[in-house]
Formats: C-alpha cells, sequence, structure tokens
C-alpha cells in the first residue's frame, strides 16, 4: 500500500521538494537565516535609529506579542481571502519616536505575515501614510481591510 507524502511543497522559488514544518526542504533550511539573525542585522543597518528604543523595549514585544493574540492572522491577506498566520506587527503610520502616541496606539496596529511586510514597506516609500484620515490608509496600506476599534493601551 503506497503511503502519502503530507508534507508541503519547498517555499524556496522553483524548489519541488517537500519539506517538514519549517517550510523549506533540507537542501534550502542550512541556506536560510533565522528570522532572529534578519532582525538584528536589519536593526543594526537599516532600522532609523530614533525608533530603536520602541523595537528593543520589552512594552513592544509584549504589545506586539498581544495584537497578533487578539488577531492572529495577517491583515493583508484576511483582505484578499487568504488566511496566513501573521508573524509581525506594523505600524499603520510612522511615529517619531517612543513619545509619539503612534507607537502605542492598537488602533494603528496590523499584524501582517512577513511577505505582506516586505511588500507595505515599499509602499511606505512610495506613500505617505501618517497624513491621511485612518480608513483610508488602512483600505490602502492593507489590501482593502476594515479599520480595526480596539481599546488604546498607553
Amino acid at each position: 500500500m503506497a503511503t502519502i507524502d503530507t508534507r508541503a511543497p519547498c517555499k524556496e522559488m522553483g524548489c519541488a521538494a517537500r519539506a517538514d514544518l519549517g517550510g523549506y526542504c533540507d537542501a534550502h533550511a542550512s541556506s536560510r537565516t533565522s528570522s532572529k539573525e534578519r532582525h538584528k542585522t536589519y536593526n543594526k543597518h537599516f532600522r532609523n535609529k530614533e525608533k530603536l528604543p520602541v523595537y528593543a523595549s520589552y512594552r513592544w514585544k509584549k504589545l506586539s506579542k498581544y495584537v497578533r493574540s487578539i488577531h492572529p492572522l495577517c491583515t493583508r491577506c484576511e483582505a484578499m481571502k487568504r488566511y496566513t498566520v501573521a508573524t509581525l506587527t506594523d505600524h499603520l503610520a510612522g511615529f517619531q519616536d517612543e513619545n509619539d502616541f503612534r507607537a502605542w496606539d492598537l488602533e494603528y496596529l496590523y499584524p501582517l505575515c512577513e511577505d505582506c511586510h516586505r511588500v507595505v514597506t515599499q509602499l511606505e516609500k512610495k506613500i505617505d501614510f501618517s497624513d491621511m484620515p485612518l480608513e483610508k490608509a488602512v483600505f490602502l496600506k492593507y489590501q482593502g481591510a476594515k479599520i480595526r476599534k480596539e481599546k488604546v493601551i498607553v
């Protein structure tokens, strides 16, 4: 009796091999850097230094995890009828520093998967969402998603 391979295809573009839970086959898993290493490199070389205290804080890590616990799916994917687990929390509009209310307000925080976060980051380079009405910014940035109305955490 033949057994059925229930593993998913490798996430590497063009690879037909099957992968375990990590998403990549054995040939491609070793070439992938860990999420923690990517964040460390990004923080060191690319992140805005005024915003680093927010992202490095215990408060942000806890808030980001909370946002993803109350809304575990990627906002942008969900608006497009795809159901992907969110792995990051995105700020709808940019904030100046840790004293800016938009850094901590739940109304400005949206869970995203890594793929959508990459797309949204490129979009932010072309469009300034901080000057738009909230509903319009959410609609444009997150592919037609509706605004969320959770309570503010300060």
